[in-house]
């Protein structure tokens, strides 16, 4: 049951460990809808376009940068 759960585990893990943490740290008006930028570690960063102000621009995201596309 061990060995069971640990490659449940495992397998979880290597999932979303391609998957980087993200802190919002400005967000801005550009051309009528607001921009948020986000910093990684290792100095990466990403803008992400809001559709309803700055509600709608979560505070903390994951991106896998290695397939360009969110972890949810």
């Amino acid at each position: 049951m061990k060995k069971i759960l640990l490659t449940v585990c495992a397998i979880a893990a290597l999932a979303y460990s391609y998957c980087e943490q993200g802190t919002r740290k400005n967000i801005y008006w550009n051309g009528g809808h607001q921009e948020a930028l986000y910093t990684f570690s290792g100095g990466k960063s990403f803008v992400l376009t809001c559709r309803n102000g700055y509600n709608s621009c979560p505070y903390t995201i994951r991106y896998d940068f290695w397939k360009g596309e969110f972890c949810y």
